[in-house]
């Protein structure tokens, strides 16, 4: 059964990928497993050809592509406009619905930061900006509150991506922090994590209890498969989905 709500972000491929694999040989064996939507990692593209590619093959299979971008948008001020619109370029050479970015800090952002982040997302026709949380003392709940309150009091139409993972790793209640920010996330990532060694698991091996976390949040909230499953990891997927679908 299609879970419409259910994405895969091609992390899952990182033996893949060592291997010599690209994004592009995936697609078709993702929308086998009744998944639609898959998010794209910037770092995993094997040169911005694929991003035409990618976007071509998606169209093919009547897919929806989101794009992840492994940068942080606000390092102290906004990172760079140059860099910002190469990774919006991108997003739209890739025909993506969705594009998510680390947050950063929120001290320094400026209201002329914000009127440059504004203009390019119009610019490029991006409706919606996604913000991560990621394994850094900026990372709290309060903090990426005051950057979402900042860009949405500016007409910015911004929500969270909730990674899970990165909250414990971070010496943080994942629970509490989905408590603390379900009005904010329009995005999750499943993420189990060894609290101790903070290394990567499958989605009930460890010290995150999942399915607790997403019921905190509505079921129309999007949610992504987002770590390593080895060497078969379509087989593996399989297997993932299928505890997912006792919650």
């Amino acid at each position: 059964m299609e879970d419409k709500n259910l994405v895969l972000n091609t992390y899952v491929f990182e033996e893949l990928m060592k291997q010599g694999q690209f994004q592009i040989e995936w697609l078709e064996k993702i929308k086998d497993l009744g998944i639609q939507t898959v998010e794209i990692r910037r770092e995993y593209l094997r040169d911005r050809k694929e991003l035409a590619e990618l976007k071509e093959k998606a169209e093919e299979l009547n897919m929806t592509l989101f794009f992840a971008v492994p940068d942080v948008l606000f390092p102290g001020v906004l990172m760079s406009k140059e860099t910002l619109r190469q990774y919006f370029e991108e997003y739209s050479e890739l025909s993506a619905k969705q594009f998510k970015i680390i947050a950063g800090y929120d001290e320094d952002i400026n209201d002329v930061d914000i009127e440059i982040l504004k203009s390019l997302m119009t610019e490029y026709g991006i409706l919606h900006l996604t913000l991560e949380n990621d394994q850094e003392d900026y990372s709290t709940p309060e903090k990426i509150k005051r950057i979402l309150s900042k860009l949405k009091d500016a007409g910015i139409d911004a929500g969270m991506t909730f990674d899970t993972g990165n909250f414990l790793a971070t010496g943080q209640s994942p629970l509490e922090s989905a408590k603390a920010l379900k009005d904010d996330v329009t995005f999750i990532h499943m993420k189990n994590i060894k609290a101790d060694t903070k290394e990567m698991t499958l989605i009930d091996e460890r010290d995150i209890s999942m399915l607790e976390i997403l019921a905190v949040f509505s079921e129309e909230v999007n949610r992504a498969i987002e770590y390593p499953c080895g060497g078969n990891p379509f087989e593996t997927v399989k297997g993932e989905i299928e505890k997912l679908k006792k919650k």
